[in-house]
């Protein structure tokens, strides 16, 4: 997970790009976090569960800005790729 969020914290603050470009990589990077979980959605669950809490952390009032709330919507549309649509998940927000 370190390795992940300190890419997304990274891209966050890359004035290079513009959003749409951060947003492409961040999602490549969350794609890339996921494959330690292998076939598994249980565990792809509680990855994404633990990396959209860590993303929400960064999302102070003054941080919150498109490229973290992007970021929350790529984590969300990964949910609900899972077996379970990511029930399990939504149900506990």
């Amino acid at each position: 997970m370190k390795n992940v969020m300190e890419t997304l914290r990274h891209l966050a603050m890359d004035a290079t790009l513009d959003v749409h470009e951060r947003l492409r990589g961040a999602d490549d990077a969350i794609k890339g976090y996921l494959p330690t979980a292998k076939r598994n959605p249980i565990k792809r669950r509680h990855m994404l569960q633990d990396l959209d809490v860590e993303v929400a952390a960064e999302m102070s009032p003054m941080k919150a800005n498109d490229f973290w709330v992007g970021v929350r919507d790529i984590i969300s549309q990964l949910l609900k790729q899972l077996p379970d649509g990511g029930q399990r998940f939504f149900k506990n927000l």
